[in-house]
């Protein structure tokens, strides 16, 4: 249908900034909160609820989000997804990152106070505020519930450190020869060689990133940009050889130096 031009700049207002939104209610990229504010934009406020139950078939917004709609959203872009969804091990914290506007200093933008390393915070404090209550609490039911909910927000900030700490090993990454070159999004590489040194921030969908991953680990795909940066002696090696390898990565193949004399 027809968007006004004053829709057109309120939807606009709405786009995230570094191409990044989370699965965190209260934070103001949160996914769920801007798909609502969208909708409401294009169908007016009455209309949203409707037509969400419709879409999601009555599941939460956020858990269609990244079950039903990632699933259809790999299956559409025939496994080299547009939108990247980057979770904890358990699922219980998600970041959607759009991949055109992704660089090499978006990881480290996640693992900060905005996003990741704001959340880990969070659930520190309100798992030492309700034990600080639990303290003096006799026996009762009410002890019994606060118990509960520490286990739960115990659970929870496990599974988020869990993912800071798979986020670090990717930001950390090293290459052969040990210098630590991390990660960064190489345009010509593809979306699913890009995505493979991420395979395990990917548990929703990541079983062809750590196949592709392991292609990467074996050779097959030394002609890439991200093969150079982990493994530099040996795509090094098959440049002097192969002259397309060469090419790719700005090199002089004994072949091409050969020619020339």
């Amino acid at each position: 249908g027809y968007v006004s031009l004053e829709q057109a700049e309120a939807l606009r207002a709405l786009v995230v900034p570094n191409g990044v939104a989370v699965l965190d209610p209260g934070h103001e990229d949160d996914l769920v909160v801007l798909v609502e504010r969208a909708l409401a934009l294009l169908v007016g406020e009455a209309q949203v609820e409707p037509l969400l139950t419709a879409a999601t078939g009555g599941r939460p917004l956020a858990e269609w989000l990244v079950r039903d709609h990632f699933k259809q959203h790999v299956r559409q872009y025939r496994k080299r997804p547009i939108h990247w969804l980057l979770q904890s091990p358990k699922k219980r914290y998600s970041l959607w990152l759009y991949h055109e506007r992704i660089t090499r200093d978006t990881l480290h933008l996640l693992q900060g106070n905005h996003y990741l390393g704001g959340r880990i915070n969070r659930a520190r404090n309100e798992v030492q505020a309700l034990r600080e209550r639990l303290a003096p609490m006799p026996q009762s039911a009410e002890r019994r519930k606060t118990e509960r909910e520490i286990d739960t927000l115990e659970g929870e900030l496990t599974d988020l450190e869990a993912f800071a700490k798979a986020l670090a090993a990717v930001t950390s990454q090293t290459n052969t020869r040990g210098e630590i070159v991390g990660w960064m999004p190489e345009v010509d590489d593809g979306v699913l060689i890009n995505l493979a040194p991420l395979w395990t921030l990917l548990p929703s969908w990541s079983t062809e990133p750590k196949q592709c991953w392991q292609a990467l680990e074996r050779g097959d795909y030394d002609w890439s940009h991200t093969a150079m940066r982990y493994w530099p002696d040996r795509v090094l090696v098959k440049c002097q050889t192969n002259p397309s390898y060469a090419l790719a990565h700005g090199v002089a193949s004994q072949e091409v130096t050969s020619h020339k004399l």
